[in-house]
């Protein structure tokens, strides 16, 4: 996945993106960072296909994603919202999202993977629980690992995550960042996170200022580049 000089403006006076050019690589953990309004949520936008750029070129495999089948892209891209939005239903209806072709045996590996498929199979009748409405049977940790299970239940190549622990406690974020280092090079992440020991997992950092990548490098490199990232960093 690569973007070419990818410049977007939601006004002609309101330019959010900047020729920005990065390539993601397969089993790539980025973590990207940066002030408000700095562009970051319109890239990740402009990555999974929501928006198309004012100028320059979002590539997959060299392929201008405009031309990709859209259903085929989306089958292989999945989204963790910052707030998880579960429907009035079970368990395992909430994890396939009404997808056909979502095994009993994915629905398993995916709330294994999220790290929490212990705390499922202690519910009254595990899977087939019942979760009232919007989840409210379950805590702000589980709802949004669940979040992660439906996300990974598809096998998706690229997981796109926005703040996945900024509303959560010290065990769950610990529970979640569990699961993001077991995925680690199993599936490529890219997240937005202002939490700093979110930013722990990822392999890479791109600092996003003014609609600009004005860093882009491991993390222990960013760390010496980039004076933002230093200022998190604390």
């Amino acid at each position: 996945l690569a973007l070419e000089h990818v410049s977007y403006a939601y006004t002609p006076d309101r330019t959010a993106l900047k020729d920005v050019s990065l390539e993601v690589r397969r089993g790539d953990s980025i973590g990207i960072v940066g002030p408000s309004g700095s562009g970051k949520s319109t890239l990740i936008q402009l990555i999974l296909g929501l928006r198309n750029p004012t100028a320059g070129v979002v590539a997959v495999a060299g392929v201008d994603l405009r031309e990709v089948d859209r259903s085929w892209w989306t089958s292989h891209m999945a989204l963790v919202p910052q707030d998880p939005v579960l429907f009035t239903g079970t368990v395992v209806e909430n994890i396939r999202f009404f997808r056909d072709g979502i095994s009993d045996e994915d629905v398993e590996r995916s709330a294994r993977q999220a790290n929490v498929l212990d705390e499922i199979l202690a519910l009254p009748q595990g899977f087939n629980t019942h979760l009232g409405q919007g989840g409210s049977q379950l805590s702000g940790g589980q709802r949004q690992r669940l979040s992660i299970a439906r996300a990974l239940a598809g096998s998706p190549r690229i997981l796109v995550m926005d703040e996945p622990t900024s509303a959560l406690d010290g065990r769950s974020e610990a529970l979640v960042k569990e699961a993001l280092a077991a995925l680690t090079g199993e599936v490529t992440i890219i997240m937005i996170a202002h939490r700093v020991s979110t930013l722990d997992q990822c392999t890479r950092i791109l600092v996003v200022e003014d609609g600009r990548i004005t860093t882009d490098a491991p993390a222990a490199e960013a760390l010496a580049s980039s004076a933002y990232y230093r200022r998190m960093r604390g």
